[in-house]
């Protein structure tokens, strides 16, 4: 079982309560769990399996506020400043991302008549990519001059 990411954060204490309680998070594999202190790590307070999460967003309840948006519930967190509320945004997005797609495979859904340009190409002897350019369309004859382009880096096991 691989750690992603630990740490202190503050959680909202309940929706309508503006309080907060500082606790010990930690994201291992799909779950999120939460204990009183890093000492006290042998049962959590509680738990999210990140497989019933829908996304995780900014929020304006609380400096450096994200939010963890669920099926049917949603949790309110904070950092203890900008880069820590980057980083864990971040690594729970990734592993939402796992979370929804186990396996050796993701499917990706482009607008196919928007592709403009495919190409693959070799970053390093271990890794290659496909770059997708994108146009976007005023109508369904004008292309405007603004493109999208997406990279996905395919890395062969090293």
């Amino acid at each position: 079982d691989y750690i992603e990411k630990t740490g202190y954060l503050f959680k909202k204490v309940h929706r309508t309560s503006p309080l907060s309680s500082r606790s010990y998070f930690q994201l291992k594999n799909h779950v999120l769990s939460w204990y009183n202190s890093a000492e006290d790590k042998y049962e959590p307070i509680d738990s999210i399996d990140l497989k019933h999460i829908i996304d995780v967003q900014d929020s304006s309840v609380r400096k450096f506020g994200f939010q963890i948006v669920g099926e049917k519930r949603h949790w309110i967190l904070a950092a203890d400043s900008e880069v820590s509320q980057k980083e864990w945004m971040d690594e729970l997005r990734r592993a939402i991302f796992i979370a929804h797609n186990s396996g050796n495979s993701v499917r990706i859904i482009l607008p196919f008549p928007r592709i403009s340009n495919i190409s693959r190409n070799f970053a390093f002897k271990f890794a290659q990519y496909i770059r997708i350019k994108l146009s976007h369309m005023n109508n369904l004859n004008n292309l405007d001059d603004e493109v999208s382009l997406f990279l996905y880096l395919f890395m062969h096991d090293i």
